[in-house]
């Protein structure tokens, strides 16, 4: 796992550019950068909550299965966006 650049960082997620410089050191100091393999399970439901992803690159499929087994689709995330259900799951 390594650090992340701060200028790539605020290249994705441009809204982080009006925060304090301060906290974005801080917050990229402390962040945890995962390269997850392609088509990989990154958790499952009624995992714990692992915390609060923000995508640099590549997309995820968030979907759930059905009892019958089929993958239902609910969205998918692209660069510089989180995860709806990943961000409730830390309220």
């Amino acid at each position: 796992m390594g650090k992340i650049e701060k200028e790539g960082f605020l290249e994705v997620f441009k809204f982080f550019r009006k925060a304090d410089g301060g906290f974005i050191e801080e917050f990229l100091a402390s962040a945890d950068v995962k390269r997850i393999p392609s088509g990989a399970l990154i958790y499952t439901e009624g995992d714990k909550c692992p915390g609060i992803a923000f995508l640099l690159h590549g997309e995820i499929r968030v979907y759930k299965t059905s009892e019958s087994g089929r993958e239902i689709t609910l969205y998918e995330i692209f660069p510089g966006e989180t995860c709806v259900l990943n961000v409730s799951c830390i309220l």
